[in-house]
C-alpha cells in the first residue's frame, strides 16, 4: 500500500508543481519523493488500523457512518477543513487543505457489499455477527487515498508548494450513487485534476476506461386475488417480473451468442431487487424490478436500457406490460 500511495501522492506533487515557473527554488523531485516516502513509514502504523477497521465495520451504501466518520477523524486530526453531509447524503464529506489553485481531488469509497461476510483469512470463513464484507477493498481504497492526503500536506508544509488538495469521501460506489449526486450537486466544478485509484493484483498506474452503466426499475401491475380460493380472478404481476427476467437473460445470451460486434462480449446486465410483495398465498399486485445495463459507451448502454410507456417499438404495445 505505501508504494501505491506514493504513486498517487507523485502523481498530484506533478500536477501541483507544473503551472509553476519555480527552476530557482524548487526542491528536486527526489527530495520531494523521499519526504513522502518517510512520512508514509511513519504514518504506516496508523493507516494499517483504518484499513482493519473499516473492514470490521463492512458497512454498505449510504449506511457507511462509522467507516466515513473514521476517515474524518483523521483527516479533522491533521489539520483538514471537513464539510460532513454534502450532496445530501449523511455519509459523503470533502476535506480540503491548502488555497488557491491549482485544485487537486482524490477520490475515497468505502462501502462494503451484503453477502460477503469474511474473516481476514485465505480461505473461505464468514464473520461472525455481520453477513456483509469488502469483496473488492474499498476498505484499503479509502483508507489510502487519505494516506496520499496526509503525505501530500506534509510536503506542501515543508516545501511551501502552492495549490489546494481537496479529498472526496464519496459513499455508495457499488450502487452508482455517492459520485453521481456529488457531480449534480457542482462539488467537482472547480478541480483541475481528479486522481482514484483500486486495490488490485499490481503496483502500478495506469489510464483506461471503464463501463457506462444505466439503470432502471420496471413496475407490473396486477390484480390480487387470493391464489387458492379464487386465483381465476388474479392476475399476477410476478408473472410479469418472470417472464422479464427470462425475456432479457435470453436476449442477452442470444445477441452475444449470434451477432458479430468488437463490444459485444463487453456487455453486462445486471438484474437486482425484486419486489414482489408478502404473503405466499395471494396473486400479487404489483412486482417490481431493478436492471442495470453496462456497456463500453455510454450511448449504446442507453439505448439496451432504454424502454420507455410512451416508446412503442413495431410489434409492441406500450401498455402491454400492464397485465389485464
Amino acid at each position: 500500500m505505501r508504494r501505491l500511495i506514493a504513486a498517487a501522492v507523485l502523481g498530484m506533487i506533478v500536477l501541483c508543481c507544473a503551472p509553476y515557473d519555480r527552476a530557482a527554488d524548487q526542491p528536486a523531485g527526489s527530495s520531494i519523493e523521499a519526504d513522502i516516502l518517510k512520512h508514509l513509514d511513519a504514518l504506516q502504523p496508523e493507516l494499517i488500523t483504518v484499513n482493519q477497521d473499516i473492514w470490521t465495520f463492512a458497512e454498505v451504501g449510504l449506511e457507511e457512518h462509522r467507516s466515513s466518520a473514521r476517515l474524518i477523524g483523521v483527516l479533522k486530526k491533521a489539520g483538514f477543513k471537513v464539510t460532513e453531509g454534502v450532496a445530501v447524503m449523511p455519509t459523503a464529506f470533502v476535506a480540503e487543505y491548502g488555497s488557491g489553485s491549482p485544485v487537486i481531488g482524490i477520490l475515497a469509497e468505502y462501502d462494503a457489499l451484503p453477502e460477503l461476510s469474511q474473516e481476514a483469512t485465505g480461505s473461505r470463513k464468514p464473520a461472525a455477527g455481520r453477513s456483509t464484507g469488502h469483496g473488492c477493498g474499498h476498505c484499503a481504497l479509502g483508507t489510502a487515498s487519505i494516506g496520499a492526503a496526509l503525505a501530500i500536506k506534509e510536503v506542501y508544509d515543508k516545501h511551501k508548494l502552492k495549490g489546494t488538495i481537496r479529498i472526496y469521501g464519496t459513499p455508495a460506489e457499488e450502487t452508482l450513487i455517492g459520485k453521481v449526486y456529488m457531480l449534480l450537486a457542482g462539488l467537482f466544478r472547480d478541480l483541475d485534476a481528479c486522481l482514484h485509484w483500486h486495490p488490485g493484483t499490481k503496483n502500478r498506474t495506469y489510464f483506461s476506461t471503464s463501463k457506462a452503466a444505466v439503470s432502471a426499475k420496471f413496475t407490473f401491475h396486477g390484480l390480487a386475488a387470493h391464489a387458492s380460493g379464487s386465483p381465476d380472478k388474479g392476475r399476477s404481476a410476478l408473472d410479469g417480473v418472470e417472464l422479464m427476467n427470462v425475456g432479457a437473460n435470453v436476449y442477452a445470451r442470444t445477441r452475444q451468442g449470434f451477432e458479430p460486434h468488437p463490444l459485444r462480449h463487453h456487455q453486462r446486465r445486471r438484474a437486482a431487487e425484486r419486489r414482489a410483495g408478502d404473503g405466499a398465498g395471494l396473486v400479487l399486485r404489483a412486482g417490481q424490478r431493478s436492471r442495470r445495463c453496462r456497456e463500453e459507451l455510454r450511448l449504446a448502454a442507453r439505448h439496451r436500457g432504454r424502454r420507455r410507456e410512451d416508446e412503442p417499438h413495431e410489434g409492441h404495445d406500450a401498455d402491454r406490460h400492464r397485465l389485464p
